[in-house]
């Protein structure tokens, strides 16, 4: 039996131009998320190195349904919400309307 996965798409537009910048700005958040169970979740993708930059000038960060992971691309986007969705992470954060 196939397991269905969530879904993914960018709120803002995406070129083959975003595609090759996402890893080099360190982030996107701009991913909506739609689950199997017709829910939907905002997302905020960093990696490390952009997040320590931005601890550099804020003293304190926090967005609901922010994700680490270690390069910012599409494939770590798929993976990490096929993780959070195995684990039942949805479950911890608000759907968008």
């Amino acid at each position: 039996m196939n397991k269905t996965y969530p879904t993914f798409k960018f709120e803002n537009e995406f070129t083959p131009v975003d595609e090759f910048e996402m890893p080099l700005k360190g982030f996107r958040d701009d991913i909506i998320v739609n689950c199997p169970n017709g829910m939907s979740y905002k997302l905020c993708f960093y990696d490390n190195v952009r997040l320590s930059q931005e601890l550099d000038i804020e003293e304190v960060i926090f967005y609901e349904g922010l994700v680490i992971v270690k390069e910012v691309n599409l494939e770590n986007i798929e993976k990490a919400i096929r993780k959070m969705w195995d684990y039942d992470f949805f479950k911890k954060l608000k759907p968008i309307a």
